[in-house]
């Protein structure tokens, strides 16, 4: 299994903004706050019909919330990689070898106990 370039962008700016915020792990609401600064994964949440300023102001609160810290590399949160493994198994079960960021928000959207998967199944988060 393999992970689309845009994907590969998108966690990777997850992962700067959690060092840049001093968390000590990177999870689902980094995740999902990338996506929706990146032009094109961005594209996606709008076509899927989401206001990309709702989802940023409610990430932005929950993230400045998080305890600050200084540790010396961010590793991935266990439900960042429960999501991840999520995204692996739809992308493998439609017979794909790619995982892109449809699979990554559907994989964050099954997380029961996640800001970003709760934000993801919200309906008033998304366009009238």
């Amino acid at each position: 299994m393999t992970i689309s370039p845009i994907a590969y962008q998108v966690l990777g700016n997850a992962q700067k903004y959690a060092e840049q915020m001093r968390n000590a792990f990177v999870t689902p609401e980094h995740v999902l706050y990338s996506i929706s600064h990146d032009g094109e994964a961005r594209g996606m949440l709008h076509s899927m019909g989401f206001d990309t300023s709702q989802i940023q102001r409610a990430l932005i609160q929950f993230l400045d919330a998080l305890d600050r810290e200084s540790p010396e590399h961010v590793e991935l949160s266990s439900n960042l990689k429960l999501a991840l493994e999520f995204a692996m198994d739809i992308a493998s079960s439609g017979a794909s070898t790619i995982v892109d960021i449809p699979q990554i928000l559907q994989g964050i959207s099954c997380l029961n106990n996640s800001l970003a998967g709760f934000l993801l199944n919200k309906k008033t988060l998304q366009k009238k």
